[in-house]
C-alpha cells in the first residue's frame, strides 16, 4: 500500500469522511493530534471541492483523488494527489491564509520529484498547488507554484484538465512501486556500486549523466595510455548529478581495465573517490565495509590523501588552486594563500 487512501472521484465523494479519516490513520500510524485535527478539517472541504468537480464536467467521474501518497523509499508524502485526465494535480493544504516560502517550496519539491522520477509523469504536465486552507476567493501564482484558496479547487482542477484532455492516467499505474524510481542517496549509491558494479536505472539523471561518465572514462584511458595528466571540471546546478557522476565514474566498470597488478596478484583500485566532508567520508566508508571491503580503499577524505601522498611544493598548489578559483569566478585575497608550508588548507 502506498497511499492512505486512492479511489475514483465518485467514490471519493460518497465515502464518509470518518471512513477516509481511519485509513489516513491507519496508513500513518504515526501522525499527530494536530495532524488528526488537520484531516477532520480538509477532508469534508476536499470532498465538497471534489463533487463541485464532478458538476461541472462529466469526465470528472474518472478522476482520481489519492491522499497521503507515501513516495516509494522515502518518508515525505504529499497531502493530495489528483489525477485530472492528463494534468496530475499535487497539492499540499496548509492551516494559515497567509503561506510561507518553505511552503511554497515543499509543494514546487513534491512537484519536481515526481515529474523526474515517476515514470507516468514523465511525460505529463504536474502542477503543484498550494492550499492556504484559511484563505478565500484567491488564485495567484508565485515561483511556478499555483497558489488557491479552498473555494477555488474545483475551478483550478477543471481548468488544468481542460487544457490537458489526454487520456487520464489509470490510479493502478500510478499507484505502481515500480514506476517511481529516485536518486539512491549517496551512501546507497556507494555499496550498490560496490556489490553489485551497476547502479539501478535512474528515470532521466542516469540518461543525463551517462555522457559525463563516459567522457572521463575516455579521458582516463587516453591519460593512462600517453601517461599524461588531465583535470576534468564537473558542473551543474544542484540535484543535476554531479556526485552521482563521479560515483559511477569510480565505483562502476569503467575503469577496470586500468587497475595495476600488484605483488600480491591482487590489483589496485583503478578509481578513486575524495571527498572534502569528513562526515561524509566517516559514513561512506563506514557503509563500504559492511558491503565487505575496506572502506578508505573506495572513499577517502581529500585531507588525508594529501597528507599522505603530498609530493609538490607548496607554492605548485597554490597556483593550481588559484587557478580553479578563477576558473569559478571567484578570487583569491592577496596576502591569503589556500596552502600553509606543511600543504594543510589554511
Amino acid at each position: 500500500m502506498t497511499a492512505g487512501w486512492q479511489s475514483n472521484f465518485p467514490e471519493f465523494t460518497d465515502t464518509a469522511a470518518g471512513v477516509i479519516q481511519g485509513s489516513l490513520e491507519s496508513f500513518v500510524r504515526d501522525f499527530s493530534p494536530q495532524q488528526k485535527r488537520a484531516w477532520q478539517a480538509t477532508i469534508p472541504m476536499l470532498q465538497q471541492e471534489a463533487q463541485e468537480v464532478l458538476d461541472l464536467r462529466a469526465e470528472a467521474a474518472r478522476y482520481s483523488a489519492i491522499l497521503e501518497y507515501q513516495l516509494p523509499y522515502e518518508g515525505r508524502r504529499p497531502d493530495v494527489v489528483v489525477l485530472a485526465q492528463g494534468a496530475v494535480v499535487v497539492l499540499e493544504l496548509k492551516g494559515k491564509s497567509i503561506p510561507s516560502q518553505a511552503d511554497i517550496d515543499q509543494v514546487a519539491a513534491y512537484a519536481r520529484d515526481l515529474k523526474a522520477y515517476h515514470r507516468e509523469c514523465h511525460k505529463r504536465p504536474v502542477f503543484p498547488v498550494l492550499v492556504p486552507t484559511q484563505s478565500s476567493n484567491a488564485i495567484t501564482e508565485e515561483d511556478g507554484v499555483f497558489i488557491s484558496s479552498p473555494d477555488k479547487l474545483d475551478k483550478l482542477v477543471s481548468d488544468f484538465a481542460e487544457i490537458h484532455p489526454q487520456q487520464g492516467l489509470p490510479l493502478s499505474d500510478f499507484l505502481d512501486a515500480n514506476a517511481y524510481k529516485p536518486l539512491p542517496s549517496l551512501v546507497q549509491a556507494a555499496r550498490e556500486l560496490f556489490e553489485s558494479r551497476t547502479l539501478r536505472e535512474i528515470w532521466r539523471a542516469k540518461g543525463k549523466t551517462d555522457p559525463a561518465v563516459e567522457a572521463i572514462a575516455q579521458i582516463a584511458h587516453e591519460a593512462a595510455h600517453t601517461k599524461s595528466r588531465h583535470l576534468v571540471l564537473i558542473t551543474g546546478v544542484p540535484g543535476a548529478g554531479k556526485t552521482l557522476v563521479g560515483m559511477r565514474a569510480v565505483h562502476a566498470n569503467y575503469l577496470d581495465d586500468l587497475a595495476v597488478p600488484r605483488a600480491d596478484d591482487k590489483p589496485t583500485s583503478a578509481g578513486l573517490y575524495l571527498t572534502g566532508n569528513g562526515p561524509l567520508a566517516e559514513v561512506l566508508q563506514y557503509e563500504l565495509r559492511r558491503a565487505g571491503g575496506d572502506g578508505r580503499t573506495f572513499v577517502r577524505h581529500i585531507k588525508w590523501y594529501l597528507d599522505r601522498y603530498l609530493r609538490y611544493p607548496v607554492e605548485y598548489l597554490r597556483n593550481i588552486c588559484w587557478s580553479l578559483t578563477k576558473l569559478r569566478g571567484h578570487s583569491t585575497p592577496t596576502g591569503s594563500p589556500m596552502f600553509t608550508r606543511n600543504g594543510r588548507r589554511s
